[in-house]
């Protein structure tokens, strides 16, 4: 039919941008090393873990799917927070393999000052 439109193909051009928008991006992970060793000098593993970071998709640097689940990669075993001048606090997930899960960052607004 002239002019009609199937929705099978709407939802899957959207999975499509989707899928896209999951691909791991390159990361460069020197400055969260240097921080890391301000902070927590003594800290060597973390420093290398934090090394190992070369690759990120959204705020995760492990695969974050069905995390803490049997057979997932995402086991978690506990937070390392780091301050940053400008970035304000930093969160690492750290998985129990030592691996860095992820990354969040947490900012306060001036109106949270």
């Amino acid at each position: 039919m002239a002019g009609s439109h199937c929705p099978g193909s709407l939802i899957l051009v959207g999975y499509g941008l989707f899928r896209y928008a999951e691909r791991w991006k390159p990361y460069d992970p020197t400055w969260l090393v240097e921080l890391a060793k301000q902070q927590r000098p003594d800290d060597v593993r973390l420093h290398e873990a934090l090394k190992r970071c070369t690759r990120i998709l959204g705020n995760s640097f492990v695969k974050p799917k069905r995390p803490n689940h049997p057979g997932s990669e995402w086991q978690f075993k506990e937070n390392i927070t780091l301050e940053h001048p400008e970035f304000g606090d930093i969160v690492l997930d750290v998985l129990k393999d030592g691996r860095i899960g992820g990354i969040e960052y947490l900012v306060v607004s001036e109106f949270q000052r």
